[in-house]
């Protein structure tokens, strides 16, 4: 099997293309996923004042400050 230089040339560039995209996805995919985690940690922290609200979690219990550590790792900005 003998391969032409234009072969190996648009082979190249391929590999190059797809690594070049896979590099790009690392920096778009936060811009999507934190967002929408975002919306999800707001609802339960939500219902978890509401349940606090009506005693059916404790005040101050360990899902509230696992809760705000989450927040304060992942969305502080």
């Amino acid at each position: 099997m003998h391969f032409s230089l234009i072969d190996i040339l648009s082979l190249t560039l391929s590999f190059l293309g797809i690594n070049g995209i896979v590099l790009s996805l690392r920096y778009l995919i936060p811009c999507y996923i934190i967002p929408f985690l975002s919306v999800h940690l707001h609802k339960t922290q939500q219902l978890l004042s509401q349940a606090e609200g009506i005693d059916a979690v404790p005040q101050g219990s360990e899902y509230r400050s696992r809760l705000d550590l989450y927040e304060y790792l992942y969305f502080s900005y």
